[in-house]
């Protein structure tokens, strides 16, 4: 019963809101108002007419979202919890990657693996893959081999126009992936840019970045929007005492923290009429912070190879947009990705015979391509939308190499030995789909959503996930929105996890079966226009069949489920035009009696922080000056240990602690010039984030200065 709790409280006032509003609404007659648009938003605010006369100044100054639905509306009727991050927020924030600016939005923490950053959404998470989506223009990011995105600097932050975040299943829309939410990065047009933006950047510890953004609209039907990004870092050699190491022959020794090798995101997106063709190409570079069970790298030893993990991703669109009639609008894309992975990874916890322990490395490439083809249909009070999607997966290659034979591990060699046997089974895969949406406006007060979408895999079979969102948006508080949804969204076991050959001592399950998850939400927000907007949100998930590695499995398996409730509440006001604040805060917890006890530690679930909060303050003294003060916090983080860590222990806790980071921007001085100085963790508090195998020390205070010009 407690699922159906979150959505009753909303009926509830729902129900009463409709009886208050019979009785006091005041009869309105003519013609409905229409609703503001991207394109007529500041048209409307500069020069009002009769027909626009009750479009509130709120509507005026409503957001406009396109990721909910795949259509243009205002954030209060969109089909779900969103928040849109400006590419005004993102630079006044400092943020140097898609990481830093997820961390501020609520629901959303931070976790560690050996090998890889993992971004947990509402509290549900596992390794090597993530639980939601995220797309740039609406192009798929997660790789089709783990479900896995790099939300580092091999995406560039230099073009974005806003970042729309949906917390919530998306699965009746975008498939597998958008199981917790949907992050759709919205890149500039070339209009938007119109020249060419520099930017280059160095700091502490030895930071190095740079950004180029080129947009020119030719003519009416002809436009180019060209970037460039890339970044690397030293890190930090933090000094770790023996407690803390994970090997069975401990050692006073250090961590990597954040090291990365050159990272960049490369592309561009043409405009020829009716058609739009992009292209990018990619590079992730993760230097591990220690071995893949939590051991400390030993001083003064030079390692045989630097553990690391490099992504290269490779992707293209052809897209054609138009009206072929007057209420009738069609998108047809054709797209294709590439990836390529390589990691050396440092594999068992003692040092015996080597300095390393056991090492290996393998490597995969592959691609995917496919169609999405989509029309909507206006209606006037409401529209319809269906499409159909079909991709092909073809692995090319998946090599490994070791220093150790299994399944003893010894004897180990100083050079690894090259294996003739595929990583990966050989082959490919394809999957097909089709998904229709409706939704409509009834009584100018009530909006409903219904959507829903078949997925089909060859090795899999069919997936069917709808949504249903109620939208209440009362005539006499246009100000005021409720929202109560319903979704249901799957996550398809990646072909890692289904065809893995064991050759590294774990084994893949090719007869699992997709997560699924069943999500209620119900959220209350009140717009206050240009002066800023509050946000109540409640939800409660359940995920049946997570796959992971059961303790004393060696095969990745389906097994259990968690259950997570909670409440998010945001708040932003403009004070005036030179003074912003912002401040979130996210209470979530298992539901004990239906999450697996192998998730849950003391009533929580492991690793992730039971309360989150954020809040900041953007102040510009000057015209050619902008302050931003940030804060984040996260409480108490039950984080269980796999080894015997002095330190640590096999019931550790990691303290709450909280993270102030400082941008100053001196602007317009001369010119176009800008310089901004960023300080992440001012204070330089020393702190620790739940790990996947053992908690791993986050970075101190780290000061990157930049200067931009545009031409």
């Amino acid at each position: 019963m407690k699922k159906i709790h979150i959505l009753l409280v909303g009926f509830a006032i729902l129900a009463l809101a409709i009886l208050v509003n019979h009785v006091f609404a005041e009869e309105t007659a003519g013609e409905s108002a229409a609703q503001p648009t991207a394109d007529n938003q500041s048209a409307l605010l500069a020069a009002p007419d009769a027909k626009y006369e009750s479009v509130t100044e709120t509507m005026l100054f409503m957001p406009i979202v396109i990721t909910a639905a795949k259509k243009e509306q205002t954030i209060g009727e969109a089909a779900g919890v969103v928040t849109i991050i400006t590419a005004e927020q993102i630079k006044q924030m400092g943020a140097r990657n898609l990481m830093d600016v997820l961390r501020t939005v609520p629901g959303f923490a931070i976790l560690q693996d050996s090998n890889e950053h993992l971004a947990v959404l509402r509290g549900i998470y596992a390794s090597t893959n993530q639980k939601f989506l995220v797309m740039r223009d609406g192009h798929r990011l997660n790789d089709w081999m783990w479900n896995a995105i790099e939300h580092d600097y091999s995406i560039s932050l230099a073009n974005v126009k806003r970042i729309e975040i949906v917390r919530g299943p998306g699965a009746s829309l975008y498939g597998s992936a958008a199981l917790c939410g949907v992050v759709n990065i919205i890149t500039q047009n070339a209009e938007e840019v119109d020249g060419t933006r520099l930017e280059l950047g160095c700091g502490s510890p030895q930071q190095i970045k740079g950004d180029v953004v080129y947009g020119k609209k030719y003519n009416a039907d002809e436009a180019l929007l060209a970037w460039g990004s890339i970044y690397r870092t030293e890190g930090e050699k933090a000094d770790i005492s023996m407690g803390k190491d994970a090997a069975t022959n401990r050692v006073d020794g250090y961590m990597l923290v954040d090291k990365r090798s050159p990272s960049y995101d490369v592309g561009m997106k043409i405009r020829e009429g009716k058609f739009v063709f992009s292209g990018a190409l990619r590079k992730s570079d993760y230097i591990q912070p220690g071995g893949n069970g939590g051991q400390l790298y030993v001083k003064d030893r030079k390692e045989i190879v630097e553990f690391r993990q490099t992504f290269y991703y490779g992707q293209l669109d052809l897209t054609w947009n138009d009206k072929i009639a007057e209420l009738i609008t069609v998108k047809l894309n054709q797209y294709w990705d590439y990836l390529y992975w390589e990691s050396w990874q440092w594999a068992a916890q003692a040092r015996d015979q080597l300095p390393q322990g056991r090492v290996f490395n393998w490597d995969v490439e592959g691609q995917s391509y496919g169609i999405n083809y989509s029309g909507s249909c206006n209606l006037g009070e409401g529209s319809i939308l269906i499409g159909i999607q079909a991709e092909q997966r073809d692995l090319f290659k998946s090599t490994a190499s070791m220093n150790y034979s299994l399944p003893t591990g010894y004897p180990l060699n100083s050079n690894p030995v090259y294996l003739t046997e595929s990583m990966l089974k050989p082959g490919g895969e394809y999957y097909l789909a089709a998904y229709a949406q409706g939704d409509y406006k009834f009584l100018e007060q009530i909006m409903i959503n219904v959507g829903v979408r078949d997925d089909y895999y060859k090795d899999i079979g069919g997936s069917i996930n709808p949504r249903v969102a109620l939208i209440y948006n009362p005539d006499f508080l246009k100000e005021f929105y409720w929202k109560g949804i319903y979704g249901k969204a799957f996550l398809n076991p990646s072909y890692f996890y289904r065809f893995n050959s064991g050759k590294i001592g774990y084994f893949g399950g090719p007869d699992l079966k997709p997560e699924v998850m069943n999500s209620y939400q119900t959220e209350f927000s009140y717009y206050f226009g240009k002066t800023g907007a509050v946000k109540v949100v409640g939800f409660y998930n359940t995920l049946h069949d997570l796959i992971s590695q059961k303790a004393g499995y060696t095969t990745y398996i389906n097994y259990g489920k968690i259950s997570m409730e909670g409440v998010e509440g945001e708040a932003s006001v403009n004070i005036m035009d030179e003074l912003s604040l912002f401040a979130n805060y996210t209470f979530q917890k298992p539901d004990i009696g239906n999450t697996d006890p192998a998730q849950i530690v003391r009533g929580t679930i492991k690793n992730v922080p039971t309360k989150m909060a954020n809040a900041g303050i953007n102040y510009a003294p000057i015209k050619y000056v902008n302050l931003n003060l940030a804060a984040n916090w996260h409480g108490l983080i039950e984080s269980p240990t796999k080894t015997t860590m002095t330190d640590f222990g096999a019931t550790y806790q990691i303290p709450q602690a909280v993270l102030l980071n400082l941008n100053i921007i001196a602007k317009e001085f001369f010119n176009t010039m800008e310089v901004a100085v960023n300080i992440n963790n001012l204070l330089n508090t020393e702190y620790y984030l739940g790990g996947t195998v053992t908690p791993y020390r986050q970075p101190g205070r780290w000061i990157l200065a930049t200067v931009g010009y545009k031409f």
